[in-house]
């Protein structure tokens, strides 16, 4: 969930994201609500968990999703 949650708030780094997290503001007060991330793991925890995903599978979803807002747009 926190990397959805970088992902969702548009970080443009990780590094980025794990500093401000960890200081007191309003991402910091909003992951637990929000998100549900009591605590957050740091940088190199996130990476392990995202290497894993192979992006076949992502290029799937993406192709999916790409289809879906055309046919609505159109």
């Amino acid at each position: 969930m926190s990397a959805m949650a970088m992902f969702l708030l548009k970080y443009p780094s990780l590094l980025k994201f794990d500093r401000d997290t960890r200081q007191n503001n309003p991402i910091r007060a909003n992951r637990e609500p929000q998100f549900g991330v009591l605590k957050m793991p740091g940088d190199t925890a996130i990476r392990k968990v995202l290497d894993l995903q192979a992006p076949a599978q992502l290029r799937l979803l993406f192709k999916d999703l790409l289809a879906f807002v055309h046919r609505e747009t159109i």
